[in-house]
């Protein structure tokens, strides 16, 4: 009997609760786009966390820096590394304690809150399309490379892009393309 792989969203929610990110990740903060790396011939989830802060007016919630990354092992859940982003001098410049960008960025204005969702439920289906093919070498086409690419760039705020690329130029660079 083949067992059954589990979802990144099901995954997030575990890390969530997870003791380490519990005592290291501040309340308040919340869990972005993984971006996700082969490391010692093993699938690797960075996740990286920052401010949101909500607003009631449409398009006015505020997106603060990446603060914290967790570095993540997918076949085991195993928590293999932190970091405060603050203290990489890589980020001395960045100014954790400011807004970056607002909620909802021009990419999904179109989208009301049901079609915001379901473009986020694509493509989270398709982080599980490319995390089995890495894990399992199940088949990941150019299409679904390209429709990974596509949702990715739509959904992420692009005022993150720039930590993004910092973090990981090799995965920005082949799937986010603004």
């Amino acid at each position: 009997m083949m067992e059954k792989q589990i979802t990144l969203k099901e995954f997030l929610g575990k890390l969530k609760r997870n003791e380490t990110v519990l005592s290291t990740i501040p309340m308040g903060l919340v869990a972005g786009l993984p971006i996700v790396q082969i490391r010692n011939k093993e699938v690797c989830l960075i996740v990286p966390y920052f401010r949101f802060v909500g607003s009631r007016e449409a398009d006015k919630s505020l997106v603060y820096p990446i603060k914290y990354t967790v570095k993540v092992l997918w076949s085991s859940g195993r928590v293999v590394g932190m970091e405060d982003l603050e203290y990489n001098q890589m980020f001395s410049k960045v100014d954790f304690k400011k807004p970056i960008g607002k909620f909802r960025h021009e990419a999904i204005k179109q989208f009301n809150a049901g079609q915001y969702r379901e473009k986020r439920s694509e493509l989270f289906s398709m982080y599980d399309k490319l995390i089995n093919h890495l894990q399992d070498d199940t088949e990941f086409t150019e299409e679904d490379e390209a429709s990974f690419s596509d949702l990715l760039s739509i959904i992420l705020e692009p005022s993150l892009v720039p930590i993004y690329k910092a973090l990981d130029p090799k995965f920005t660079g082949r799937f986010i393309h603004n």
